[in-house]
């Protein structure tokens, strides 16, 4: 086994996870002024849907699961980064 199989892995998994999350922030910020917001959800969910599926679909062609378990691995990376980016600050008490 490679072991760039496993950083290619996991740099296109944070790569595709931060496609993922920026574009539903996105979308999450134009639905309350969207004219067609269900069409604007399903749009994007497609959209942000086929982008992750389709760099899976690429990593699976290396014909081995350590490089998927490295892209998984980036796009939780990137969800945790994400999640921190998003989340309000903890008010002091």
């Amino acid at each position: 086994m490679d072991p760039w199989q496993l950083v290619i892995g996991f740099a296109a998994g944070a790569a595709a996870g931060a496609a993922f999350f920026a574009a539903l922030w996105w979308t999450a910020r134009r639905l309350p002024s969207a004219r067609k917001p269900g069409l604007l959800a399903l749009g994007s969910f497609v959209a942000r849907l086929t982008v992750v599926l389709g760099v899976f679909y690429l990593l699976s062609r290396y014909g081995r699961w350590e490089p998927m378990v490295a892209a998984l691995a980036g796009f939780v990376a990137a969800r945790l980064v994400a999640v921190r980016r998003v989340r309000p600050a903890a008010q002091d008490k």
